[in-house]
């Protein structure tokens, strides 16, 4: 969660942004959320002493912002490279957001061949730019699809981690330390939120895990349209089959064996629902539902938030989902 304040100038230097100068104007009232008040917001800035740096700071996208937020509280003021509600497989900068990019010296990303090669190659032109690939600190998922021919995809590793909120608890970690180099002042506020927010995340994982208990055992079984919820399928012992679309990318379309091993699956194991994410064309899950007759559930969003939609939310929106597309 973050402070903006046209009155107080403690945390302006840093920014976590493409498309906002250091000097908007912020709305304090987004800062205010379910656990604390406007008085309480005010008494945190009143408390703070002022941020020592000049350096500017960056996250690739909604969800990285968002765990940046609640890290940095009111010493920073974070926004995402990519807008919100916005695939960041099909996403492009525009030139004043390239300029806003080499202007940083510091990004927080996924990594994990998450961000597309855009971003990589603009700053193999900027060497001076420091950059976090979160992905490096949680044990990732390794990508394996079963056919021999994608030998090359040996090795990839599935960047959707966020879909863990014990791989995200690292992350945070990782992301505090950071903010702590950065502004050594503020080392303990860092800290300190961290720890609070890593709390949150650890409430999030059990409410998740007692939300999957709900879905009976021989209903634990789901097919997305693109590779995406491998992370889920981890940590809650949910079976997570070869999606339609067999790549973490959902801007490559489907062959017509993916669509044939699909069609294979779904009758062979009576997978009962394919699950459509919002960032991605439904025309592949829809051919199939007409050639098994399953259900096809849409509403899922796996790739970014909504405005004003912390992390959190957006977990128990998507656990909601499932749950009740999977319990009769």
């Amino acid at each position: 969660m973050f402070i903006k304040s046209r009155s107080v100038l403690v945390f302006l230097p840093i920014v976590i942004a493409v498309g906002f100068a250091c000097n908007q104007a912020i709305n304090e009232t987004n800062f205010v959320n379910k656990n604390r008040s406007r008085e309480d917001v005010k008494a945190v800035i009143d408390s703070s002493s002022p941020v020592v740096t000049e350096v500017q700071v960056m996250a690739t996208t909604s969800i990285v912002t968002e765990w940046v937020n609640q890290v940095g509280g009111n010493r920073i003021y974070t926004d995402s490279i990519m807008p919100h509600s916005v695939n960041p497989h099909t996403y492009q900068p525009g030139a004043k957001d390239v300029a806003r990019i080499t202007q940083s010296k510091q990004i927080f990303a996924i990594g994990l061949m998450y961000e597309r090669s855009w971003l990589t190659k603009l700053l193999d032109s900027y060497p001076d730019i420091n950059v976090v690939n979160l992905g490096d600190f949680i044990e990732p998922i390794e990508f394996n699809d079963g056919e021999p021919e994608h030998d090359n995809n040996r090795g990839q590793f599935d960047p959707h981690f966020w879909f863990d909120p014990t791989r995200v608890s690292v992350a945070v970690t990782k992301i505090a330390n950071v903010l702590s180099e950065i502004d050594p002042d503020g080392a303990a506020y860092y800290e300190n939120r961290a720890g609070e927010y890593i709390t949150e995340l650890n409430e999030l994982d059990s409410h998740i895990a007692n939300e999957i208990l709900k879905i009976p055992d021989s209903e634990r079984l789901i097919m997305t349209e693109h590779e995406s919820l491998g992370y889920l399928g981890d940590r809650y012992n949910v079976e997570i089959f070869r999606a339609i679309i067999p790549s973490f990318s959902s801007e490559s379309g489907p062959t017509p064996k993916d669509l044939v091993i699909a069609i294979d699956l779904i009758n062979k194991h009576n997978i009962p629902v394919i699950f459509i994410e919002n960032e991605t064309n439904d025309k592949s899950g829809e051919r199939v539902v007409e050639e098994t007759s399953i259900k096809l559930a849409k509403g899922l969003s796996v790739e970014t938030l909504r405005d004003g939609q912390t992390y959190i939310d957006f977990m128990k929106y998507n656990i909601a989902i499932i749950v009740s597309n999977l319990v009769d």
